[in-house]
This record gives C-alpha cells, structure tokens and sequence, in this order.
C-alpha cells in the first residue's frame, strides 16, 4: 500500500459540456467517467485531498451556471471539495490552485478529467514546470477525434509525450490497489 501523504488528487473539467454533449462521441468516455468516479471514491475513502477544475467562460457551453457548465453529477464534488474555476487550458493560471495545493504540502498531483490534449495536459506540463511529481489516470481521462487524428490516437500519443518525461501514468486498478485503507 502507498502512502497518500503529500499527494492530491486533480479533477478536471469533467463537466456536462463534455461528457454528456449530444454532438460528439468521447472516446470510451463512459468507461473514462466510471474510472474517475471509482478513483475518487477511494481517494475519499482514504482521505485524500481532492481539488476539483472547471472550465469556464463568458458564452456557451461553459458559461457559469448554464447545465453544460456543471460538473458531471457522477462526479460531482462534496461540499468540501474545493473547486477552482478556470479560463484557460491551465488549471494553474490565475486560479487559486498552486496556493491551495501548498497549503495542503501536496508534492505529488494524481489528475484524471478531459481533455487529453487540451486541459490535461497542459496542466500536467504546467505541474510539471512548478515542480510536482504527476501521475496521470491512464483511463480516466478522453478526448473527441479532430479532423486530424482520432481520439484513440491523440490518447495513445499523450502516454508516449508524458511517460517518463512529465508524468507516470496509472491505471484505475492500480490506484486502488495500491491506495487501500
């Protein structure tokens, strides 16, 4: 069993906007929404900090309070989960992120959410250069195809860019086997 301690849990942007959007198809995202739901149940089983992202804007799906903008309700944080809104691709940028996670003495960041390409990993390498150890949930998280490249592509790509460089990736099973009370 590893120690949580110094570790926190990242979710980003698994908002209605994304997971449940009628006009694109995220790429096993029933599968990726299940395994985050599963990892934040056993890092609240263990107590682990659990810091919540959403994405926000001035229109559209993400607009403050519209439906879209929430956060899935699979994965809806607890009233004492903080949540930090931001308006760019980094969690980070001007967010009250990196002091929340210094007052917690968090070293390590365990992120799962959407999308890979985007907000993930621009958190992960933004992370990465403020000089937390990352581990990315390596099924909890997804993206839609673009016309350029599938999903399943830009995910497998993503694992090949962050291992062994800005992040170790972890699978569902793993975190919870290896978190257990």
């Amino acid at each position: 069993m590893k120690s949580f301690e110094n570790k926190c849990l990242i979710v980003v942007d698994v908002q209605n906007d994304i997971v449940h959007n009628s006009e694109y198809t995220l790429y096993r995202g029933q599968i990726a929404l299940k395994n985050i739901s599963r990892v934040l149940e056993q890092a609240r089983a263990i107590n682990m900090p659990i810091v919540f992202i959403q994405h926000t804007e001035a229109d559209g799906g993400f607009k403050r309070g519209c439906e879209s903008w929430k956060i899935a309700p699979e994965v809806a944080p607890r009233t004492t989960e903080p949540v930090f809104e931001k308006t760019t691709c980094d969690s980070f940028l001007n967010t009250g992120l990196q002091g929340h996670l210094e007052l917690l003495g968090a070293k390590e960041l365990i992120i799962a959410g959407m999308q890979t390409e985007y907000c993930i990993d621009t958190t992960v390498r933004s992370a990465f250069g403020k000089g937390y150890h990352c581990t990315v949930i390596s099924d909890g998280h997804s993206t839609f195809d673009s016309e350029l490249i599938t999903a399943e592509l830009m995910v497998r790509h993503m694992h090949n860019m962050w291992s062994g460089r800005f992040a170790d990736l972890m699978d569902t099973e793993t975190f919870i086997s290896e978190f257990k009370r």
